[in-house]
């Protein structure tokens, strides 16, 4: 076994201790991508702070797990991959061994620049009850139509917790088709995430987002925002009618119920997303859930589905988290003024990264990293978007202003979200492929 101050020495004496328990102690031979160690003592229930995880081969354990930072004068922080252990650990961050070398070649230079780092090793080992995740079934009773710090919190949740709930439609339907909320976008939540405190990042993964009924609903022109004024004048048919949809959740497909409209059986291929998922905003305001910002809200982003990693500013302690505005399927823009609204299972995980602050929603898929602006008029959402990923390749991918600028000049993509809401949101993005090999979010 190798001891906390055998662990600590041998990271080559550059991070001291704050935080960690009295006696810590890793196992030498655990396999590589694994931790194995056990930690007695007393435990603050917190997570790390903002550090990174980066293999070191140089320690006596094996090429798997080792905190590190850059200090905040450095204007970036380490490449690392960030694969959370929801099931396993609320504090800890596991990443498997790459090329380190080059980089750091020693941790000992940290230490000038930031004495105040902890060492912290949790395992999934370290015992029932000590450090577990959690899975709590919350069925909503009461819904909101603002996202406010002020609503009392329905559930409090801690990083690495999962939580299966369920949404109801945008004009306040349930599963049932009755009527149990207000319109627009009532919001299931708030969600308290303990550990969460203002200048943190919450991150939500979403592992499911199904329909919950077998009918959606839409309406049925276009917009005014996304026409010419003249065709809404003088040809446009303006008597807005709702449409009726059947969904076939086995098919995969959603249906025109109506037979008046031409061509017959309009059908599309589902989707589902959800179109509000947000945080308390900042300065204590109290914003309708019509509306996106900052904080996420109404964005109607439609890769908000299923497996992708949503990341979100906290602003209040407990960050706040509220979801709800199910769609079936929404094309780019939500040019009808919205989508195949329908009530749904939800369910997401959360976790944490301690003081890293970012400006404006951040999306990760499998193919992309992805931020979201929102504002009018669109150009300043596209700016804000914009802004906020090449701080992104900046920080975290090595990049510094005029390498971003080059790879956004030839290979950045938008996305129009939504240009119906009270805000437009633009999502600017670039393929992970194309980043520095090795590389990942965090």
């Amino acid at each position: 076994m190798l001891e906390f101050g055998e662990f600590r020495e041998a990271a080559t004496k550059g991070v001291t201790s704050r935080l960690g328990p009295p006696s810590i102690s890793g196992d030498a031979n655990a396999r590589p991508g694994t931790v194995a160690a056990h930690a007695t003592g007393r435990f603050e229930r917190r997570p790390l702070g903002n550090w990174r995880l980066v293999p070191v081969l140089h320690l006596h354990l094996k090429p798997m797990l080792c905190l590190s930072t850059v200090a905040p004068s450095e204007g970036r922080a380490s490449r690392a991959s960030h694969e959370a252990l929801p099931k396993a650990s609320r504090l800890v961050r596991i990443c498997q061994p790459r090329k380190l070398a080059s980089r750091y070649d020693s941790l000992g230079g940290l230490m000038a620049v930031w004495r105040s780092l902890a060492i912290l090793m949790v395992l999934a080992a370290a015992g029932p009850g000590l450090m577990h995740s959690e899975t709590h079934h919350f069925d909503p009773t009461t819904y909101h139509n603002t996202f406010s710090f002020a609503h009392e919190p329905v559930l409090t949740i801690h990083a690495g917790d999962r939580v299966v709930t369920r949404t109801i439609d945008a004009r306040g339907y349930d599963a049932d088709n009755e009527r149990v909320g207000e319109r627009p976008n009532p919001q299931t939540g708030p969600f308290y995430v303990a550990e969460a405190e203002p200048g943190d990042m919450l991150v939500v993964v979403f592992e499911r987002i199904e329909p919950s009924r077998g009918t959606a609903w839409s309406s049925s022109v276009l917009a005014p925002y996304t026409v010419d004024p003249s065709f809404l004048r003088y040809e446009a048919e303006r008597e807005q009618k709702t449409q009726t949809w059947t969904i076939d959740k086995q098919r995969g497909v959603a249906k025109v119920a109506s037979e008046t409209i031409q061509p017959a059986g309009i059908e599309v291929p589902l989707r589902p997303m959800l179109g509000c998922v947000a945080v308390a905003p900042a300065r204590k305001e109290a914003v309708a859930t019509s509306t996106p910002g900052a904080f996420g809200g109404n964005m109607d982003y439609n890769g908000i589905v299923a497996g992708v990693k949503l990341m979100l500013p906290v602003n209040e302690p407990g960050a706040l988290l509220f979801v709800g505005d199910g769609h079936a399927r929404q094309g780019d823009g939500e040019v009808v003024g919205n989508a195949l609204e329908v009530s749904m299972h939800v369910e997401f995980t959360v976790d944490l990264i301690k003081g890293r602050t970012i400006g404006w929603p951040r999306l990760e898929t499998a193919e992309h990293i992805m931020t979201l602006g929102s504002a009018r008029p669109l150009l300043q959402a596209l700016q804000h978007a914009t802004t906020e990923l090449q701080r992104w390749l900046m920080a975290d991918y090595g990049f510094d202003e005029r390498g971003s600028s080059l790879l956004m000049g030839h290979a950045l993509e938008y996305d129009i979200a939504n240009v119906v809401d009270p805000h437009f949101t633009v999502v600017a993005k670039i393929r992970k492929d194309l980043l520095m090999p090795g590389d990942e979010s965090p």
